[in-house]
């Protein structure tokens, strides 16, 4: 497979009209939140060998009323070849020579679980630091560029995230599997690109079967990432990432004395939202027009392969170097949620943070949650794929209400 070494000589194939199987049945879903056409998508930070190399493996089958995007794409993956240099050129010595100011805490869960509000609330407390939308897009070249190209972006993000009714902002904490994404090395979400093709990389979801140079890289890749946000903001950094649920004795490899707050939820509940939240996704990013008639099929594939990992590493949990959930415990009661965290780690400065946590309690309290209608096939389908994660986190008691 050759690359492209600049974003001027990318070759982009004759447009494809993709259509979903002739005999496959419609899947209803949900409406999304529109994503205007001029707002960042997840490759812009991506370089141009990186991309060019995203699109070479799917075989550059680009739909036509994708085209425009694709062209602005390769345009765009200029800038991040050029700042990436520049970053390195000024601050990678000094990168390198800072040592951590202690591992991470990385927040694990399945997607559509309550990870990003367990994320949003754990970074209430100023002693931590989490990277942020920008950093994740840009996360070799924010250093150099967050001062003057943040603001100068910020207007051209949605106000909505695609899949439900939080807020879009460059600051708002952000998943680093986007950063590892922009950064280049192999991962799932890469399939958001062309969703209608087999989805690559899914090993990555619990580091099964990687072949040991290109583990190694991965490795690297996330040591500098966080190497990186531990320089620029000298605290510790807290980490969340879906796939990272099915990683643990990977990322312990890594970071010996990382922490692990793990948030679940029922299944009833987090695969529809989940199917809903793919579909939304690769809506608005991808560059075919996905047709979503294996979605259901790569969502129970996904969780398989991250609780299969999770389950696997399960022994390497300890009282003191990880923490579990429920979203409904979190939600109902986050004040004390939270408290029983700090007291079970010995955080301290838990009376500081109260306030913080109390006003974000009655501020989200208006807050509309999607809802997801689940017929009795789905049903039956989630109490047999998901019947260990129903027992192992508690919620066997909901098969017998079914």
């Amino acid at each position: 497979m050759t690359s492209p070494r600049s974003p001027h000589n990318l070759r982009i194939a004759m447009p494809s009209r993709e259509a979903a199987p002739a005999k496959a049945a419609p899947v209803r879903l949900a409406p999304f939140n529109n994503v205007p056409l001029w707002s960042p998508r997840v490759w812009n930070g991506m370089q141009a060998t990186a991309f060019g190399k995203l699109l070479a493996e799917n075989r550059y089958k680009i739909a036509l009323s994708r085209l425009p995007s694709a062209y602005v794409l390769v345009i765009a993956t200029g800038m991040p070849s050029i700042v990436n240099r520049w970053q390195k050129w000024c601050y990678g010595k000094q990168i390198a020579e800072t040592e951590l100011v202690a591992d991470p805490i990385f927040v694990l869960g399945h997607w559509r679980t309550g990870t990003t509000l367990l994320h949003e609330l754990l970074t209430l407390d100023s002693r931590f630091a989490s990277p942020t939308t920008f950093q994740c897009f840009m996360p070799r070249g924010f250093l150099v560029t967050q001062s003057w190209l943040r603001p100068l972006t910020a207007r051209l993000l949605p106000e909505r995230r695609p899949m439900d009714n939080m807020a879009m902002g460059w600051e708002a904490p952000q998943e680093d599997e986007f950063a590892m994404l922009s950064m280049g090395v192999p991962t799932p979400y890469r399939r958001m690109a062309f969703p209608n093709n087999t989805p690559r990389h899914l090993d990555y979801l619990n580091m099964n079967g990687i072949p040991h140079r290109e583990l190694q890289t991965w490795k690297a890749t996330m040591r500098e990432f966080v190497g990186t946000l531990n320089y620029h903001y000298g605290k510790q950094i807290i980490l969340k990432s879906p796939p990272h649920t099915g990683r643990i004795s990977v990322l312990l490899d890594i970071f010996p004395n990382a922490k692990f707050v793990h948030i679940h939820r029922s299944p009833f509940e987090f695969i529809p939202s989940t199917m809903h939240m793919w579909a939304a996704l690769d809506t608005a990013n991808g560059f075919q027009l996905p047709h979503h008639q294996g979605l259901e099929s790569y969502v129970f594939d996904c969780f398989d392969r991250v609780y299969r990992g999770y389950f696997r590493d399960q022994h390497l949990l300890t009282k003191e170097n990880s923490f579990d959930v429920s979203y409904r415990e979190l939600v109902a009661r986050p004040v004390e949620t939270m408290k029983r965290l700090y007291d079970t780690w010995h955080l301290g400065c838990f009376d500081s943070v109260a306030p913080k946590l109390r006003a974000w309690d009655e501020a989200s309290r208006g807050y509309r949650k999607n809802t997801h209608r689940l017929d009795d096939a789905m049903r039956d389908k989630i109490e047999e794929r998901c019947s260990k994660y129903l027992q192992e986190m508690g919620y066997s008691h909901e098969l017998a209400a079914a």
